[in-house]
Formats: C-alpha cells, sequence, structure tokens
C-alpha cells in the first residue's frame, strides 16, 4: 500500500494524492490506510482522519508522552521502517518511509 502511495504521489500532483488520499477509498485496505505529514508536523494527508488535515500535530503525544508525529518523522528520516506507538488509545503498528515531491519532503506511512 505505501508504495502505490509513493508510486501515486510521484505521478500526480501533491493537491491531487493528498485529497485521493484522505477522501477516497482508494488508498484504504482493510483498516490499513494512507497518512502523510510534511516535516513541521503538518498532516498533509489522512485516510481515516480527514479533520487532521492542515492541522499542526508536531506536539501531539500518546498516553505515556511519547511525541508520536515527531517520532513518525524521525523514522522517515533516519530511513524508514515499522514501528509501533499508541494512537487513540489503541496500539498502532505502521510502515513509515520518507518521500520527495517537487523540492519538499514528506513523512508516509500506512497503519
Amino acid at each position: 500500500l505505501i508504495e502505490r502511495g509513493i508510486n501515486y504521489l510521484s505521478s500526480n500532483t501533491e493537491d491531487q494524492a493528498f485529497n485521493v488520499f484522505s477522501h477516497s477509498r482508494d488508498f484504504v485496505v482493510g483498516e490499513l490506510y494512507i497518512f502523510v505529514f510534511d516535516l513541521q508536523g503538518v498532516c498533509m494527508a489522512h485516510g481515516q482522519q480527514a479533520d487532521y488535515i492542515w492541522q499542526n500535530l508536531w506536539e501531539m503525544r500518546d498516553s505515556y508522552g511519547s511525541p508520536i508525529i515527531q517520532n513518525i518523522i524521525r523514522k522517515a528520516l533516519d530511513g524508514g521502517g515499522w514501528m509501533t506507538y499508541e494512537w487513540r488509545k489503541a496500539t498502532k503498528v505502521s510502515y513509515i518511509k520518507k518521500v520527495e515531491k517537487d523540492g519538499k519532503v514528506y513523512a508516509i506511512g500506512t497503519g
């Protein structure tokens, strides 16, 4: 799913890709969906919670005090991979990668 998302982003504008990731079922498989953050923590796309789009979630923390979005961005910048974290009082496992588009860098994930 994440590779499909990266390929879609690379062949479409950011606006088109982020809109499809957030407002269609094209990138939702069962409970998996795409999400994208810029490096400042702004949610660019979210396949399950459209109300997060354009919000800066940099300071979002789980109930243990762990900075969720900062950790997602760090994982992307460190080469990507699997990570486990708490999201809305549930344990989540997501795959995170760094993606570049038109000179901008994003953390893209599926979980």
